[in-house]
């Protein structure tokens, strides 16, 4: 399966200069905070971006942060925000179980949380995606894109 090259090097440019990678992947719409609600998500190569990201919304924004790791020692500090809830997800070994393929994690996170606020008739929400380096997230986000679309 070929990468979208937009895709492949989202991760490098997300955040910068407040403009979030998923505007242009054609995900989400508006300003972050302008949402009723904000989920952004990557893996730990992402945080730079992530912690952008965050301290672009303004106060009244809320919402989920996922990020997936592989380990403990990947986690690292993100800038608070009054608003948002921030899980680390670690798809490394647990109790003897094998790793989960990378992306898996934070496919079971996004699938949670667009189940509650993608709501049919309601606003859609803003959407972060990084997590470049996740081949697992590619066909998850094309099919999100094609949901907000039909909901504009």
């Amino acid at each position: 399966m070929s990468r979208d090259p937009a895709r492949r090097d989202r991760r490098d440019e997300g955040g910068v200069g407040g403009v979030p990678a998923v505007e242009r992947l054609g995900i989400g719409t508006g300003a972050p905070g302008t949402h009723r609600a904000s989920l952004i998500v990557g893996s730990s190569h992402d945080v730079p971006a992530i912690a952008s990201v965050i301290r672009g919304l303004p106060d009244t924004a809320h919402g989920r942060v996922f990020v997936e790791a592989v380990s403990p020692v990947q986690i690292r500090t993100l800038p608070a925000h009054p608003g948002l809830t921030v899980t680390w997800l670690l798809r490394g070994v647990d109790g003897g179980r094998p790793a989960l393929r990378k992306g898996q994690r934070l496919l079971f996170a996004m699938n949670a949380w667009l189940a509650e606020w993608l709501i049919e008739g309601e606003p859609a929400p803003f959407v972060w995606a990084g997590a470049g380096d996740c081949p697992l997230i590619d066909p998850f986000l094309a099919e999100l894109t094609r949901r907000l679309d039909q909901m504009r």
